[in-house]
């Protein structure tokens, strides 16, 4: 009978685990709020189909590739955790809910990289940009562009 040998992790390899536990703790609030307002605006009531798509394209690139976690927590890697962590202190001071969802969209790039590395982060690349759609521009910007293309159309 064959014993499969066991080796213990260090806590060095629990910390990218434990970075994106704390992560996800410390978005819900602001995220939830952030969730809220997009519902409401009637041109990102998508949004919930569109993350759960994103979902899925990332975790099909994932299985396609064959690609395996593979933590790494290096100095360089935390320095890519400065600006998510920002946005969110800025999210909080300000309680402005769109400061929230860009630090996540942020600390998705930042999760991708500790937990997986570069060649992990290169191919869900594509889906990370996607992500931004659902951040609305600021300033109401977005509305602007709306009006401006709904006259474009009715002029035609």
């Amino acid at each position: 009978m064959a014993t499969a040998e066991h080796t213990p992790t260090s806590k060095s390899d629990r910390i990218p685990h434990i970075l994106a536990g704390v992560t996800l703790v410390a978005f819900a609030p602001l995220l939830l709020a952030f969730g809220q307002r997009l519902w409401s605006a009637p041109h990102y009531s998508f949004f919930p189909l569109f993350l759960a798509v994103m979902v899925y394209f990332a975790w099909s690139r994932i299985q396609d590739d064959g690609l395996t976690l593979q933590p790494e927590f290096t100095s360089r890697s935390a320095t890519r955790w400065i600006f998510p962590l920002l946005f969110l202190l800025l999210a909080v001071w300000l309680r402005r809910p769109w400061f929230a969802g860009v630090a996540f969209v942020l600390s998705l790039r930042s999760l991708a990289y500790t937990l997986g590395g570069r060649h992990f982060f290169h191919h869900i690349r594509a889906v990370w940009w996607c992500l931004w759609l659902c951040i609305p521009l600021p300033f109401n910007l977005d509305l602007g562009l709306i009006q401006k293309m709904q006259h474009l159309a009715s002029a035609m």
